[in-house]
């Protein structure tokens, strides 16, 4: 799979990335993301976008954070599970903090 500038998506975005996604992605990806979140996310369907209050992206040249919230997509379909994984230190920093138990879902549909 090549990996362009634009990334893992390509030019696939929510619904038509996600089976692509759970091929790539390992089974078992250990999670900070607390329970309650989680269990908020598992309401969203397979491919739905959404983004967690707080939670912004991170410019990857400088690991500065932006003013955008960061998007996820939803790839558990009942899990849990969304991509892409927060990280938020070290040299692959992709938010600026971890989510937390009262963070707000804010769904943006499907892709």
């Amino acid at each position: 799979m090549k990996l362009s500038r634009r990334g893992l998506f390509g030019l696939f975005a929510g619904a038509a990335a996600a089976p692509l996604l759970a091929k790539v992605l390992p089974k078992a990806i250990p999670t900070p993301v607390p329970v309650p979140l989680v269990n908020r996310i598992e309401k969203l369907a397979v491919g739905d976008l959404f983004t967690i209050s707080g939670v912004y992206s991170i410019n990857p040249q400088n690991l500065e954070e932006t003013s955008l919230l960061k998007q996820f997509v939803a790839v558990g379909g009942g899990s849990g599970s969304f991509f892409p994984h927060p990280i938020s230190r070290g040299p692959y920093q992709n938010v600026s903090r971890l989510p937390v138990d009262d963070d707000l879902i804010i769904p943006l549909g499907g892709g």
